[in-house]
């Protein structure tokens, strides 16, 4: 178990995180997903001991580490750029840390095969440079140098940001499923909504130097707590308070017609059918055919609503059509 309790981080006078209490779970697969800026990748570096905190405790199975040598945290690393040798050879690469522990030859043979067999590198891999791979392949081999020294935790930076979309989506599950063959404590930090929807058992959203909420992804994107988390996580509808109160007159719902409310895409339907729907008149602005589905944009009063519709060959809408969505107040979240 990981916990930061009362952290603070200073750079001088600039105060990078304040606050942090923060626990994770032995075997879990955890997230710190935020913006660029907003301390994540701070709170990394500090669990890992690059960076140490002006104040407060961070603890790891009950054991302050916060003046424990990095090497002695039990704790190993994938970096953004990889960070391997590009004179090694793969094989290298990975036992370079069995090296570095003085194991025996036949020890290090083992282990390296091993990992590399778990991680889908294949011989004739191991002995090319890590230049002449893909940058999938690369990767693999990242998390094989850092898996084959059995750390207690693993945490990766931002490791799939420099691949392209089909390759991130496809080492996603690659990765989510070692972690769950492993059953190792990972400590992911994204900028990636959908990568850490995807991958956690739970996430920390953080926004300038604090967490705005803790949880797993559906609490984060179904019941998100915060006006920022709401806008963050995933496409999202704002309504305005005239919209608000419209919504109000054609249902039993008291609504706050002092504050605007979001929606989330797929809650507005254009089917009916629900009970606690109530009908919004709309007409259509725009649509944007994905293939498997459609993206609706309607004007609802003053406000832009999106909808997603699945390409059924049997309905659409054409720019210009009045609509009846519908949806269900207990739907809209309010802050």
């Amino acid at each position: 178990m990981i916990e930061f309790k009362q952290i603070e981080i200073k750079y001088g006078d600039f105060i990078a995180m304040s606050n942090l209490n923060l626990t994770i779970k032995e075997g879990e697969f955890f997230t710190l997903l935020g913006p660029s800026g907003c301390g994540k990748t701070t709170t990394l570096r500090s669990l890992v001991g690059f960076v140490t905190p002006s104040s407060g405790s961070i603890l790891i199975n009950g054991e302050v580490v916060n003046q424990v040598p990095v090497e002695k945290r039990g704790i190993s690393m994938v970096f953004q750029s990889y960070a391997l040798f590009p004179t090694m050879n793969v094989y290298d690469n990975i036992a370079y840390g069995l090296r570095v522990q003085k194991l025996g030859k036949k020890e290090i043979n083992e282990k390296v095969l091993d990992i590399a067999k778990r991680v889908d590198l294949s011989m004739a891999q191991l002995q090319k440079k890590v230049s002449e791979l893909s940058g999938g392949q690369q990767q693999r081999v990242a998390i094989a140098r850092a898996l084959v020294l059995q750390p207690k935790i693993l945490v990766l930076d931002e490791p799939l940001s420099n691949l392209d979309a089909k390759l991130r989506h496809q080492l996603r599950q690659e990765l989510k499923n070692l972690q769950r063959s492993f059953g190792i404590t990972t400590i992911y930090v994204t900028h990636d909504q959908e990568e850490a929807l995807t991958l956690s058992d739970r996430i920390a959203v953080f926004n300038n130097g604090s967490i705005e909420q803790v949880g797993t992804p559906k609490e984060i994107y179904h019941h998100s707590k915060t006006e920022f988390v709401c806008n963050f996580i995933g496409d999202i509808n704002q309504i305005d308070k005239e919209g608000i109160k419209q919504i109000n007159q054609c249902s039993s719902h008291d609504l706050d017609e002092n504050k605007p409310g979001f929606i989330r895409l797929e809650k507005v339907l254009s089917v009916g059918d629900l009970e606690g729907q109530i009908p919004v008149p709309t007409k259509v602005v725009d649509a944007e055919f994905f293939g498997l589905f459609t993206k609706y944009t309607y004007r609802f009063g003053k406000n832009l609503v999106k909808n997603i519709e699945k390409d059924s060959h049997v309905k659409s809408f054409n720019v210009g059509d009045d609509v009846n969505l519908y949806l269900n107040p207990r739907h809209i979240l309010q802050y």
